[in-house]
């Protein structure tokens, strides 16, 4: 399975849904401030999420686990 796109909103300057496809190559370019860290903050984060769940620490009750980013979580979303 291949991820093909990935879509941010609300996350560090992705205000607005923002749509990111992805290539067996892809390549991130820009000025300054223009989300490129951002977009790899994401992937950090989505690779602290999942590998959360392999290990069976995100619980029915919410992302309650003990390895879970949460501190990830904090500096990267908007609030």
């Amino acid at each position: 399975m291949r991820i093909k796109k990935i879509t941010l909103s609300g996350f560090q300057v992705f205000k607005e849904p923002t749509e990111i496809p992805l290539e067996k190559i892809t390549l991130l370019y820009g000025p300054n401030s223009s989300g490129k860290s951002a977009v790899e903050d994401a992937f950090q984060l989505i690779e602290a999420m999942a590998s959360a769940y392999h290990n069976g620490e995100v619980y029915r009750a919410g992302f309650q686990g003990t390895s879970l980013p949460i501190d990830l979580i904090r500096q990267n979303w908007r609030r």
